[in-house]
């Protein structure tokens, strides 16, 4: 991996340098993490409907570990992988709604 050099950014990157390291030597850290929060909403959100429901498939889902793809883990949790409208805006309603926005 190539060296980064951060001359003529060391203001920037005092103030937030791990989030500037990882845009910059390791992008796809976003997109894991960002994979990671729709999961742990999408869970959230089923608790929110049926608690027992959603510990059932949270136990299978983390049941797995890593023995299986990512889309096959997040139907064992109950859920979908998918960035799409249809599954985005109802998890923002729900965190609206939990935070009185």
């Amino acid at each position: 991996m190539k060296e980064v050099y951060y001359e003529g950014y060391e203001e920037i990157s005092s103030k937030v340098d791990w989030q500037f390291s990882h845009i910059l030597q390791m992008p796809f850290y976003l997109i894991d993490y960002a994979i990671s929060e729709l999961l742990a909403l999408s869970i959230w959100d089923r608790y929110k409907l049926d608690p027992a429901d959603a510990i059932a498939h949270y136990k299978k889902g983390r049941s797995v570990a890593a023995s299986k793809t990512v889309p096959e883990i997040y139907e064992l949790f109950g859920t979908k992988l998918n960035f799409g409208e249809a599954v985005i805006k109802p998890l923002a309603a729900r965190l609206e709604l939990e935070l009185g926005l």
